[in-house]
Parts: structure tokens; C-alpha cells; sequence
């Protein structure tokens, strides 16, 4: 693969993602944004912005699950790492337990 070939490439995703994310954050909608422009639309800079980060904030609404543990994530651990624990702690429990001379 010639080094052209991956320039080509890499800027044709980056139009595919602009083509795609022109409508985030309210912009290019009917209703949203300011009443008085109906159809508002992202300039070069937002646009370009977006590509590359398209969440805009990393609130624990927006964000990593994981890093804020909301959701299925306690702790930031999702369900089968929390099993693991879990299971992991028991057997070391049993282990600690003395056992009864009866």
C-alpha cells in the first residue's frame, strides 16, 4: 500500500464523518437551535472539531460509563468483572474461615 493510497484514504473518512456529524448538536434540524434560522449549519472549524471529538463534554451523561459507574458499571466495573470479584472474593473468604473440629 503506497503512502498516496492512505492519504486518499484517511481524507475520505474524514468526509464521510463530516457528511455524518453535520447534524450533531442540534444543527441542521428543523426546530432546533435559533427559531429564527430554521436550517443552521456548522462552520469549517466546528465541523472539523467534531470529526474528531464527537462527544462534547464528558459529563456522566455524556462520558465513559466505566470512569463515572453509572449504568450497568458499579464502580466502574461492568457485570462480568464484578462476578469475577465476587467470585474471586468468596473462594478467599472460604479459605480464611477456620475449620470447625466436629
Amino acid at each position: 500500500m503506497s503512502k498516496k493510497y492512505d492519504r486518499a484514504v484517511r481524507r475520505a473518512h474524514v468526509d464521510r464523518l463530516k457528511k455524518a456529524r453535520a447534524s450533531y448538536y442540534g444543527y441542521n434540524r428543523v426546530g432546533w437551535g435559533d427559531p429564527t434560522e430554521v436550517n443552521q449549519t456548522m462552520d469549517e472549524r466546528q465541523l472539523g472539531r467534531v470529526v474528531h471529538t464527537p462527544k462534547c463534554c464528558s459529563c456522566y451523561m455524556c462520558g465513559n460509563p466505566r470512569k463515572w459507574g453509572t449504568g450497568d458499571f458499579k464502580n466502574g466495573q461492568d457485570v462480568k468483572e464484578r462476578s469475577a470479584d465476587e467470585a474471586y472474593h468468596a473462594i478467599e473468604c472460604a479459605d480464611l474461615e477456620p475449620e470447625s473440629d466436629e
